[in-house]
């Protein structure tokens, strides 16, 4: 089970803005645009290897900027609710993100049942497609390359052009076995200790506990898959969508690869593993 579902408030507005946005189990600050992701033919369905820059598989590549832009639709929007097990380990992804490894926070949540979550100022970053197409033209991608070199062998070959980035989220405590319950920010703070120059910590009502960290952490993207000619030169890209069980993408039907993926509560979750 994982935090967003298919019908959840954040989900629905990632997709209602745009419909090929992939969720991040672990949310990660290494997954960035023009970052390529190697599907390997004999890896499950949902697991992606990260292998490093796009600029880096490229012979000449040139400095394209990565534009921003705020999503104010996603800025505040609550969570689902969550049993407290799970959002315990979704708060530990997040700090592990920015870089902070606590003891459990189980005794500070003793009394709560459901959790749910929000995220402030939340950023899309990107790179046009029209840009990254440029990137590509005329210039081979070095398939050669060892870090690659599954795409030869009926391995894929994403390269993510946006993602949606937040390093603000917030923890709130829905159902509680008191009903006054309050967080003692106090123990939060001295369990966070030894991470307090990397997250600060407040308190924004007695039931809602904010964190905010120093780089922001990615918990969506979007990507294109590559396709090759024999001599690595890439003949085009199509946008990837999530769908249940298979995923088709492309402009149509007749022109769409098929993605095999394995689903939580009906919607793909993606494992990526570092280079």
């Amino acid at each position: 089970m994982s935090l967003f579902v298919c019908k959840d408030p954040i989900t629905r507005a990632l997709r209602d803005f745009m419909p090929t946005f992939h969720l991040i189990r672990v949310p990660e600050s290494a997954i960035q645009p023009l970052v390529v992701l190697v599907k390997d033919p004999d890896q499950k369905a949902n697991a992606l290897r990260r292998v490093g820059p796009l600029s880096d598989l490229l012979a000449n590549a040139p400095d394209e900027p990565i534009l921003d832009s705020r999503m104010a639709d996603l800025s505040g929007k609550k969570s689902t609710d969550v049993k407290v097990d799970l959002g315990l380990q979704i708060v530990s992804g997040f700090l592990s993100g920015f870089g902070v490894n606590p003891p459990s926070l189980k005794a500070v949540f003793d009394q709560v049942s459901t959790l749910s979550f929000s995220f402030e100022d939340v950023h899309r970053q990107f790179i046009d497609q029209t840009k990254l197409g440029d990137m590509l033209l005329n210039q081979p991608v070095e398939l050669a390359n060892p870090a690659v070199a599954t795409v030869r062998e009926g391995g894929r070959c994403l390269v993510i052009d946006s993602e949606v980035v937040s390093n603000n989220f917030s923890v709130r405590a829905e159902r509680t076995t008191d009903a006054n319950f309050a967080f003692d920010l106090g123990d939060i703070k001295n369990i966070l200790e030894a991470g307090a120059q990397k997250v600060a910590v407040k308190a924004t009502n007695e039931k809602t506990i904010q964190f905010k960290g120093e780089a922001p952490l990615a918990f969506a993207f979007t990507c294109v898959e590559l396709f090759f000619d024999d001599a690595g030169q890439v003949t085009k890209f199509l946008s990837v969508k999530p769908g249940k069980q298979s995923v088709g993408f492309g402009a149509s039907e007749e022109d769409a690869s098929v993605l095999e993926t394995e689903f939580e509560e009906e919607l793909e979750m993606l494992d990526i593993s570092g280079s």
